[in-house]
């Protein structure tokens, strides 16, 4: 993930991984660290599904990871 969040030439990065291991924390903690150094203007946060009522988990869809998030 750090990686990733160093490529400029990223643009969206998704990053998977089980409850608790920090993900949030380390995209948050970057994205203020880039908003404070002026590297960014704005930061737009989205959250997982589960905080919204009547969503159906991502791992009841049909179809591969890839295409779950892609769309």
């Amino acid at each position: 993930m750090f990686n990733a969040l160093q490529r400029k030439d990223n643009t969206i990065i998704y990053a998977g991984g089980s409850f608790g291991t920090g993900k949030s924390f380390i995209l948050n903690n970057y994205a203020i660290s880039e908003l404070d150094k002026g590297k960014i203007s704005k930061i737009v946060y989205v959250p997982n599904n589960s905080y919204t009522e009547n969503t159906i988990d991502i791992g009841a869809l049909p179809g591969e990871l890839l295409e779950k998030i892609t769309g």
